[in-house]
Formats: structure tokens, sequence, C-alpha cells
């Protein structure tokens, strides 16, 4: 029985050894413990140096958002900001990758007998200064965090730049816009030079054939055509100077409209033109604001009181500036950091955080307006692609009088008439653009028109 009980432990020993040599066969080349932690060390170096780059990568975004230069420079600046973007998240996640793979070694070494547990520990407490009284970080679940918080920034720039690039095609459009303006009204005009030019060579070609022409005798039986045709031209004439002065007033009344809608429309693109000549921010991202960070999700929502759900700044409860600070003012919170046992002003440790939008202090970033002002702008850019609209009527009135074609003053008028109530429903349409505007641009034109 002891037999039999010895020779199969022996058994299971050989197996274990066996095994055990299939796994030191398995494991690559370990370096030494010093050499690891050297390379720990190069890498949270690394580490660094990426957290640094990534700061000053944000600061370069943010000022050529707000940068005064011309579109081309910024168009320029956008693909080199582009390739970095996608360069420096290459860097961060390859740094994540060797960081992981370091960090899982001191383990075998262990177990390899190596070196003993509490050599490591005191070998890895050995942390150098990135600056004077600066360590440099060496913990790794401390490193996930901040690489997953450089990959987020990242993110976040990406969009940024996409919306920097759509504010340059913006003004490129702009830009271009007045070259293709100008081409569309010299069209008109180049239209009625060549018919001009047309209508004097024939002019030309009928009196070098005058002498060649010869009347043409009708039939003596048949009647009198001509006689019949200029009886019916006189009455239309007569019938046309009868009716002169009635559709001379009407000229009259449709020149005095179109002089309105034209001051009409002077205004409108002075209000664009005031609105375009404003500083705009982003829009407020509502729909990449909720929380996947662990440590924050416990965090509130100032506005709405969700828990672990969106931060403030992305509430779509209460969207609007107006009503996020009535919230405030009625929880009594503090307007930089919301919370209301803050002990406000230099005391606040958000007192020196600028805004994210407006750039200003004092407020916290869900709490400023210049968001909500900057989309008015957006909104002006319809009623400058339907200004010209009005145009097509002054043109229809000189063509009018070139023409002196009676019957179609009639349809002249309807179509003036559909153009004034377009101008109309468009003044309604904007009329909510800017309250300071309103008062003062929006009364003339109701005089005006």
């Amino acid at each position: 029985m002891e037999k039999n009980t010895a020779s199969k432990l022996k058994g299971q020993l050989r197996e274990t050894q066996e095994e055990l040599r299939q796994l030191q066969r398995a494991i690559l080349p370990l370096p030494e413990p010093q050499q690891l932690y050297e390379k720990i060390v190069s890498q949270c170096f690394g580490n660094y140096a990426c957290t640094a780059a990534v700061t000053r990568f944000e600061d370069r975004v943010r000022r050529l958002r707000f940068a005064d230069i011309d579109y081309h420079e910024r168009y320029h600046a956008l693909e080199l900001l582009d390739h970095e973007v996608d360069h420096l998240r290459s860097q961060i996640l390859f740094c994540r990758s060797q960081l992981r793979t370091l960090f899982s070694l001191p383990p075998l070494l262990i177990a390899m007998k190596k070196i003993s547990k509490e050599c490591w520990k005191t070998l890895i407490r050995q942390t150098p200064e990135v600056a004077e009284d600066k360590p440099l970080l060496m913990d790794p679940e401390t490193i996930e965090a901040v690489i997953t918080d450089h990959l987020q920034t990242l993110g976040e720039l990406r969009s940024m730049l996409k919306d920097i690039r759509a504010e340059v095609d913006n003004e490129k459009d702009k830009a271009d816009g007045p070259s293709k303006e100008n081409a569309m009204q010299r069209e008109p005009a180049e239209r009625c030079e060549q018919e001009e030019v047309r209508r004097e060579d024939e002019n030309d070609i009928i009196q070098e054939n005058t002498n060649f022409m010869e009347g043409v005798n009708d039939h003596i039986n048949e009647p009198d055509n001509d006689d019949a045709q200029n009886e019916d031209n006189g009455r239309g004439l007569e019938d046309h100077q009868e009716d002169e002065p009635e559709y001379q007033g009407r000229a009259e009344h449709i020149e005095a409209e179109v002089r309105s809608l034209d001051d009409g429309m002077t205004d409108l693109r002075d209000i664009i033109r005031e609105l375009e000549n404003e500083p705009t921010c982003p829009a407020r991202n509502f729909e990449h604001g909720q929380i996947d960070r662990p440590h924050e999700r416990f965090m509130r929502c100032a506005f709405c009181g969700a828990e672990g759900s969106h931060y403030s700044d992305s509430c779509t409860v209460v969207p609007e500036a107006t009503a996020r600070r009535e919230v405030v003012h009625d929880r009594r919170a503090c307007e930089m950091c919301l919370e209301w046992y803050c002990a406000r002003n230099t005391a606040c440790p958000k007192y020196r955080t600028r805004c994210y939008y407006c750039r200003e202090y004092g407020h916290h970033s869900s709490l400023c307006g210049f968001p909500e002002r900057s989309g008015l702008r957006s909104k002006s850019s319809d009623i400058d692609v339907h200004c010209d609209e009005i145009d097509y009527v002054t043109m229809q009135l000189l063509r009018l009088n070139e023409s002196e074609d009676v019957n179609g003053l009639g349809k002249f008028e309807s179509e003036n008439e559909r153009k004034r109530s377009f101008f109309y429903e468009e003044k309604q349409k904007h009329s909510k653009i800017s309250h300071g505007f309103q008062s003062k641009r929006f009364l003339a034109l109701e005089g005006g028109v």
C-alpha cells in the first residue's frame, strides 16, 4: 500500500517537473532586474514626453481656432495638425503597449527566483525626478488612467479640428462669393450687348439690300388685308393710348416697391455683416458628454441632478445658459465650480480656470452664453442667400422699361407681389437673430416696406 502511494507520488512529481521545464522553455529570455528597471524608467519618461506633447498640441489647436490669419494659412496649419494628431496617438498607443509588457515581467522574475518580491519593491521605489521636487510617474494604474485621458483629449481635439475645417470652408466660400456674384451680374449685361450687336448687324444688312428689294402686288380681286390690319393696329394704338396713364401709375407703384425692397435688403445685409464680424466658438457637445471614467461614476449634473450620466456642460434637460444660471442662482451655488459649499471668489478652486468657449474668467463653461450667440451667425447665412432674389425684381423692371411691353406688366406685377411676400416671410423667419438688431433694423424695415 505504501509502495503504491510512493510510486504514485513519484510519478506526479516527474509530471510536474516536466511541465515546469516546458513552461521554462516557453518563457522568452528575461532581462536582468536592473536592466528591466532601466527600461521601465525609460518608457515612463516617454510617457511623460507624450503628456507634454498633448498639452502643447492642445494649446496649438486653441490658438489656431482664434487666430486672425488668412484662410489659406489656417488650411495649411490644419493639414499639419491632422497628421500630428495621428502621429501623437500612435506614440501614446505604442508607449502603453510597451509599459504593459514591461510591468508584466517582474512577477516572472520573482517566480524564476531571479529577484525577491521585497527587493523588487525597493528597486521600483527609486523614482527619478523630471524636475525639481517633481517625481516621475511610475505607478501602472495611474499611468493607464493618464493615457486614457490623453486618448480622450486627442479625440476631442480631432473634433475641434473638424469644426475649424468647417469654418475655413465657410471663409473660402465667402471669399469666392463676390467673384461668383460679379460673374452672374456680368452675364445679363453681356447677353444684352450681344443682342444689341445682333440687331445692329441685322439693320446693316437690311440697309445694304434696300436697293434690291421690290414691292409685291396682291391680286386685284383679293381683299385688302393691309388696310384691315392697319385699322386694327390703329384701334389697338388708341386703346393703348387710353390705358397708358393707368399702366404708368402701376409702373411707378412697382418702382416704389422695388426701392423699398432694395432698402430692406441693404439693412438685412448690414445685419449679416455685423453678425459675421462677431467672434465665434464651438457649439456645445451634447452628444459626446457621457461620463465614462470609473472615478467619476458618482458625479452629479449640476442642473438636472443625474448621477454618473453626463457632464454638466452636456446637460440636455437644461440646455440653455439663461435657464442654467437660474438653476445655479436658486441653488445658491458658485458660478465658477457649480458647488454650493464653495467659499467663492479667490478661494474657489476654479477661480483661475478660463471658460472653454469665451476664454474669460469668472464663470463655468456650462453657464457661458457665447455658444448660443455664435449659433445666430449660422442662422443668418440663409438670409444672405435669399437676398439676391430681390435683385431679380429690379432687373425685370429695367427690362420692362426697355421693351415697352405693356401686356407683360401684369405678369411682372404678380412676380413682384410674390417677391414682396417672400421678403416679408424671410424677415419674420429671421426676426429673432439678434434682439439688439431687432429694435433698430427691423423696425426701420417695417416703415420702409
